[in-house]
Protein backbone atom coordinates (compact mmCIF):
# COMPACT_ATOMS: atom_id res chain seq x y z
CA UNK A 1 0.00 0.00 0.00
CA UNK A 2 1.29 3.10 -1.04
CA UNK A 3 0.83 6.97 -2.50
CA UNK A 4 1.38 7.95 -5.74
CA UNK A 5 0.60 11.43 -7.50
CA UNK A 6 -1.02 12.25 -10.52
CA UNK A 7 -1.82 15.89 -11.82
CA UNK A 8 -0.67 17.26 -8.70
CA UNK A 9 -3.41 14.78 -6.40
CA UNK A 10 -2.42 11.82 -4.38
CA UNK A 11 -3.72 8.58 -4.51
CA UNK A 12 -3.93 5.36 -2.87
CA UNK A 13 -2.65 2.59 -4.19
CA UNK A 14 -3.38 -0.99 -2.67
CA UNK A 15 -4.12 -4.75 -3.31
CA UNK A 16 -7.88 -5.55 -2.86
CA UNK A 17 -7.30 -9.54 -1.13
CA UNK A 18 -11.53 -9.50 -1.58
CA UNK A 19 -11.26 -9.02 -5.68
CA UNK A 20 -7.61 -10.22 -5.99
CA UNK A 21 -6.30 -7.11 -7.49
CA UNK A 22 -4.58 -3.70 -7.36
CA UNK A 23 -6.79 -1.04 -6.55
CA UNK A 24 -6.37 2.72 -6.10
CA UNK A 25 -8.66 5.77 -5.51
CA UNK A 26 -7.98 9.44 -5.19
CA UNK A 27 -7.40 11.24 -1.80
CA UNK A 28 -8.52 14.73 -2.48
CA UNK A 29 -5.21 15.96 -1.28
CA UNK A 30 -2.80 18.08 -2.83
CA UNK A 31 -0.65 18.23 0.04
CA UNK A 32 1.67 14.93 0.91
CA UNK A 33 1.08 15.62 4.38
CA UNK A 34 -2.57 15.34 4.23
CA UNK A 35 -2.52 12.51 1.59
CA UNK A 36 -0.23 10.31 4.80
CA UNK A 37 -2.92 11.11 6.81
CA UNK A 38 -5.86 9.76 4.33
CA UNK A 39 -3.25 7.20 4.28
CA UNK A 40 -3.16 6.26 7.56
CA UNK A 41 -6.99 5.84 8.18
CA UNK A 42 -7.71 3.88 5.47
CA UNK A 43 -4.87 1.15 6.57
CA UNK A 44 -6.67 1.58 10.06
CA UNK A 45 -10.11 0.87 8.34
CA UNK A 46 -8.67 -1.76 5.94
CA UNK A 47 -7.82 -3.52 9.76
CA UNK A 48 -10.65 -2.96 11.52
CA UNK A 49 -12.61 -4.08 8.56
CA UNK A 50 -13.40 -8.72 8.13
CA UNK A 51 -11.43 -9.39 5.51
CA UNK A 52 -13.45 -11.94 2.94
CA UNK A 53 -11.51 -15.06 0.75
CA UNK A 54 -11.31 -14.61 -2.43
CA UNK A 55 -13.29 -16.44 -4.79
CA UNK A 56 -14.78 -16.70 -8.47
CA UNK A 57 -18.59 -17.24 -9.10
CA UNK A 58 -17.57 -20.36 -11.30
CA UNK A 59 -15.30 -21.52 -8.73
CA UNK A 60 -18.19 -20.95 -5.86
CA UNK A 61 -20.58 -22.86 -8.29
CA UNK A 62 -17.95 -25.77 -8.20
CA UNK A 63 -17.87 -25.77 -4.15
CA UNK A 64 -21.44 -25.27 -3.60
CA UNK A 65 -22.99 -27.95 -5.94
CA UNK A 66 -20.39 -30.34 -4.13
CA UNK A 67 -21.87 -28.95 -0.56
CA UNK A 68 -25.19 -29.81 -1.90
CA UNK A 69 -24.60 -33.12 -3.86
CA UNK A 70 -25.32 -35.58 -0.95
CA UNK A 71 -27.97 -33.53 1.18
CA UNK A 72 -30.78 -33.11 -1.56
CA UNK A 73 -31.83 -34.97 -4.63
CA UNK A 74 -30.48 -35.29 -8.22
CA UNK A 75 -33.46 -33.00 -9.64
CA UNK A 76 -32.85 -30.04 -6.71
CA UNK A 77 -29.31 -30.39 -8.17
CA UNK A 78 -29.67 -30.21 -11.57
CA UNK A 79 -31.85 -27.12 -10.94
CA UNK A 80 -28.83 -25.36 -9.19
CA UNK A 81 -26.44 -26.31 -11.55
CA UNK A 82 -28.82 -24.86 -14.15
CA UNK A 83 -29.53 -21.18 -12.20
CA UNK A 84 -26.12 -20.54 -11.69
CA UNK A 85 -25.07 -21.76 -15.85
CA UNK A 86 -27.85 -18.73 -16.78
CA UNK A 87 -26.42 -16.20 -14.08
CA UNK A 88 -23.04 -17.13 -15.73
CA UNK A 89 -23.88 -16.31 -19.08
CA UNK A 90 -25.50 -13.11 -18.07
CA UNK A 91 -22.62 -11.95 -16.07
CA UNK A 92 -19.70 -13.94 -16.75
CA UNK A 93 -17.35 -14.93 -14.08
CA UNK A 94 -17.16 -12.00 -11.58
CA UNK A 95 -15.81 -12.41 -8.31
CA UNK A 96 -18.09 -13.52 -6.17
CA UNK A 97 -17.93 -9.74 -4.32
CA UNK A 98 -18.65 -8.36 -6.96
CA UNK A 99 -22.11 -9.87 -7.31
CA UNK A 100 -24.06 -6.86 -6.04
CA UNK A 101 -27.60 -6.49 -5.80
CA UNK A 102 -27.69 -3.98 -8.74
CA UNK A 103 -26.34 -7.12 -11.16
CA UNK A 104 -28.79 -9.35 -9.38
CA UNK A 105 -31.94 -7.59 -10.29
CA UNK A 106 -30.74 -6.80 -13.32
CA UNK A 107 -30.24 -10.45 -14.10
CA UNK A 108 -33.71 -11.54 -12.07
CA UNK A 109 -35.36 -9.42 -13.82
CA UNK A 110 -34.29 -9.92 -17.14
CA UNK A 111 -35.08 -13.24 -16.59
CA UNK A 112 -38.65 -12.48 -15.05
CA UNK A 113 -39.87 -10.78 -18.24
CA UNK A 114 -39.14 -14.04 -19.81
CA UNK A 115 -40.51 -16.66 -17.55
CA UNK A 116 -41.60 -15.24 -14.22
CA UNK A 117 -41.63 -18.92 -12.29
CA UNK A 118 -38.09 -19.46 -13.43
CA UNK A 119 -37.08 -15.53 -11.68
CA UNK A 120 -38.27 -16.52 -8.73
CA UNK A 121 -37.45 -20.11 -8.16
CA UNK A 122 -33.75 -18.72 -9.54
CA UNK A 123 -34.29 -16.25 -6.85
CA UNK A 124 -34.57 -18.69 -4.06
CA UNK A 125 -31.37 -20.22 -5.20
CA UNK A 126 -29.00 -18.53 -5.48
CA UNK A 127 -29.96 -16.68 -2.36
CA UNK A 128 -29.65 -20.14 -0.40
CA UNK A 129 -26.58 -20.41 -1.86
CA UNK A 130 -25.38 -16.81 -0.82
CA UNK A 131 -26.37 -17.41 2.83
CA UNK A 132 -23.64 -20.08 2.39
CA UNK A 133 -20.92 -18.06 0.78
CA UNK A 134 -21.52 -15.66 4.39
CA UNK A 135 -20.67 -18.76 6.39
CA UNK A 136 -17.48 -19.31 3.98
CA UNK A 137 -16.69 -16.05 4.62
CA UNK A 138 -16.92 -15.39 1.01
CA UNK A 139 -19.31 -12.64 1.91
CA UNK A 140 -20.13 -10.51 4.38
CA UNK A 141 -24.21 -9.77 3.76
CA UNK A 142 -26.22 -11.29 0.86
CA UNK A 143 -26.51 -9.46 -2.31
CA UNK A 144 -30.32 -10.77 -2.35
CA UNK A 145 -31.90 -9.61 1.16
CA UNK A 146 -33.42 -6.28 0.07
CA UNK A 147 -34.57 -7.61 -3.76
CA UNK A 148 -38.14 -8.70 -3.62
CA UNK A 149 -39.80 -9.95 -7.43
CA UNK A 150 -43.14 -8.57 -8.56
CA UNK A 151 -45.64 -10.77 -6.99
CA UNK A 152 -46.89 -14.14 -9.43
CA UNK A 153 -51.00 -14.11 -10.24
CA UNK A 154 -51.39 -17.93 -9.06
CA UNK A 155 -51.92 -20.47 -10.97
CA UNK A 156 -55.74 -21.89 -11.01
CA UNK A 157 -55.99 -25.67 -10.49
CA UNK A 158 -56.58 -27.58 -13.67
CA UNK A 159 -59.03 -30.57 -12.59
CA UNK A 160 -61.46 -32.32 -14.83
CA UNK A 161 -65.27 -33.08 -13.71
CA UNK A 162 -67.12 -36.62 -13.35
CA UNK A 163 -68.58 -35.64 -16.49
CA UNK A 164 -65.35 -35.02 -18.87
CA UNK A 165 -63.52 -37.68 -17.66
CA UNK A 166 -66.38 -40.32 -18.59
CA UNK A 167 -66.22 -38.09 -22.05
CA UNK A 168 -62.82 -39.13 -22.05
CA UNK A 169 -63.74 -42.77 -20.98
CA UNK A 170 -66.03 -42.77 -23.52
CA UNK A 171 -63.57 -42.12 -26.85
CA UNK A 172 -60.88 -44.59 -25.36
CA UNK A 173 -60.95 -48.28 -26.91
CA UNK A 174 -58.26 -49.47 -25.19
CA UNK A 175 -59.66 -51.31 -22.18
CA UNK A 176 -55.52 -51.01 -20.86
CA UNK A 177 -55.61 -47.14 -21.29
CA UNK A 178 -59.23 -47.23 -19.60
CA UNK A 179 -57.77 -48.89 -16.34
CA UNK A 180 -54.91 -46.11 -16.17
CA UNK A 181 -57.08 -43.61 -17.17
CA UNK A 182 -59.51 -44.99 -13.65
CA UNK A 183 -56.07 -45.52 -11.71
CA UNK A 184 -54.82 -42.22 -12.24
CA UNK A 185 -58.40 -40.08 -11.87
CA UNK A 186 -59.24 -42.26 -8.79
CA UNK A 187 -56.03 -41.93 -6.70
CA UNK A 188 -54.70 -38.42 -7.90
CA UNK A 189 -51.27 -39.43 -8.07
CA UNK A 190 -48.39 -37.38 -9.48
CA UNK A 191 -47.04 -38.83 -12.96
CA UNK A 192 -43.44 -39.64 -11.28
CA UNK A 193 -45.14 -41.38 -8.34
CA UNK A 194 -47.92 -43.34 -11.12
CA UNK A 195 -44.70 -44.13 -13.32
CA UNK A 196 -42.39 -45.65 -10.06
CA UNK A 197 -45.30 -47.29 -8.59
CA UNK A 198 -44.61 -51.15 -7.15
CA UNK A 199 -46.72 -53.42 -6.64
CA UNK A 200 -45.67 -54.36 -3.33
CA UNK A 201 -46.88 -50.75 -2.20
CA UNK A 202 -50.50 -51.72 -2.79
CA UNK A 203 -52.30 -53.71 -0.45
CA UNK A 204 -55.63 -54.88 -1.82
CA UNK A 205 -56.14 -56.65 2.02
CA UNK A 206 -55.67 -53.02 3.72
CA UNK A 207 -56.98 -51.24 0.86
CA UNK A 208 -54.61 -48.63 0.47
CA UNK A 209 -51.51 -47.61 -1.44
CA UNK A 210 -48.21 -46.68 0.22
CA UNK A 211 -46.45 -43.82 -2.05
CA UNK A 212 -42.81 -43.49 -0.36
CA UNK A 213 -39.32 -42.27 -1.16
CA UNK A 214 -36.65 -45.48 -1.83
CA UNK A 215 -33.47 -45.26 -3.38
CA UNK A 216 -34.39 -44.70 -7.15
CA UNK A 217 -37.34 -42.42 -6.34
CA UNK A 218 -38.19 -38.96 -4.50
CA UNK A 219 -41.30 -37.46 -3.77
CA UNK A 220 -41.85 -33.48 -4.68
CA UNK A 221 -42.52 -32.81 -0.94
CA UNK A 222 -40.31 -35.68 0.30
CA UNK A 223 -43.23 -36.77 2.57
CA UNK A 224 -45.12 -40.30 2.43
CA UNK A 225 -48.74 -40.80 2.54
CA UNK A 226 -51.57 -43.14 2.33
CA UNK A 227 -54.09 -43.38 -0.59
CA UNK A 228 -57.25 -45.35 0.51
CA UNK A 229 -58.08 -48.02 -2.85
CA UNK A 230 -62.11 -47.06 -3.61
CA UNK A 231 -64.46 -49.43 -5.27
CA UNK A 232 -63.52 -48.35 -8.87
CA UNK A 233 -59.77 -48.53 -7.89
CA UNK A 234 -60.28 -52.46 -6.60
CA UNK A 235 -62.11 -53.60 -9.82
CA UNK A 236 -59.09 -51.89 -11.67
CA UNK A 237 -56.65 -53.70 -9.56
CA UNK A 238 -58.43 -56.96 -9.82
CA UNK A 239 -58.28 -57.04 -13.80
CA UNK A 240 -54.51 -56.13 -13.88
CA UNK A 241 -52.98 -58.23 -11.50
CA UNK A 242 -53.93 -61.78 -13.29
CA UNK A 243 -51.72 -60.00 -16.16
CA UNK A 244 -48.86 -59.12 -13.82
CA UNK A 245 -48.45 -62.58 -12.51
CA UNK A 246 -48.05 -63.87 -16.35
CA UNK A 247 -45.31 -61.61 -17.06
CA UNK A 248 -43.46 -62.41 -14.13
CA UNK A 249 -44.11 -66.16 -15.46
CA UNK A 250 -42.57 -65.86 -18.46
CA UNK A 251 -39.15 -64.48 -17.13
Amino acid sequence: MFLIRRKSVYYIRYFDESENRQRQFSTGCKSKQDALKSLTNFKVELKNKEKHQFITLENFKAEYLNSIARQYSKKYFSIVDYTFKNLLKHTGNLPLIKLNQSRLEDYLFSVFDKAKHNASLYCRNLRASFNYAIEKNYLETNPLQKIKLPKIPEKKNLYINESEFGFILGKTESPVLKDLFLFAYNTGMRLSEFANLKWISISSGEKIIKIENDESFTMKNKKSRIIPINSVLFEVLQRQFPKVIDINKSH
